[in-house]
């Protein structure tokens, strides 16, 4: 653990997370606005954007992905005095990506058009490459376990877990629209 907001392993945790946001982000918004453009229909449009949601939120249902991977490692590596600071920087680095990325992704796709799409996505497979280089230095000590379950204990116990909040929330709901 590091004495410092700014550690050099924090450093790059959000270097990380940002490259990793920003690629998808653009890569996603351009291949939308190509298919815009090529197809001139505002109905492929939605539906494509629309399913390039779906590996996501399938996804966020399984293992949680909603949130960045950074936001489970920032406990990991950061002093625990740091802890609310570093994790709202981390939030802030992804609003932000959600917020700039579309408009810079425009803008680089208005600047280069629709037949040089592949510099956007040769950038993007830069920012994944990089992404990839950062994960090589950064050091995140294991967890300490307490107990030894094994993955299909932890898979069961997490989908109970899900089930539990999920349909307590549906009750909670029900009850307070039934008043």
């Amino acid at each position: 653990m590091n004495k410092h907001l700014f550690s050099n392993n924090f450093l790059l945790l959000l270097c990380w997370q940002a490259f990793s946001m920003f690629g998808n982000n653009v890569i996603r918004f351009s291949i939308s606005l190509f298919i815009l453009e090529s197809t001139e229909s505002a109905a492929i449009y939605g539906t494509v954007t629309a399913i390039s949601y779906i590996p996501s939120i399938i996804l966020s249902m399984v293992s949680s992905l909603e949130e960045p991977v950074s936001s489970t490692c920032i406990p990991l590596i950061q002093d625990k005095s740091y802890l609310t600071k570093s994790i709202a920087i981390s939030n802030q680095i992804s609003s932000l990506s959600g917020l700039i990325t579309p408009l810079l992704a425009g803008i680089l796709y208005s600047a280069i058009g629709e037949k040089n799409l592949h510099y956007i996505m040769y950038l993007c497979t830069a920012l994944f490459l990089s992404t990839a280089g950062i994960e090589l230095f950064l050091k995140i000590p294991k967890p300490k376990m307490e107990n030894q379950n094994t993955v299909a204990e932890i898979i069961r116990g997490d989908l109970s877990d899900i089930l539990k909040l999920v349909f307590k929330g549906a009750c909670e709901s029900f009850s307070v629209n039934r008043y």
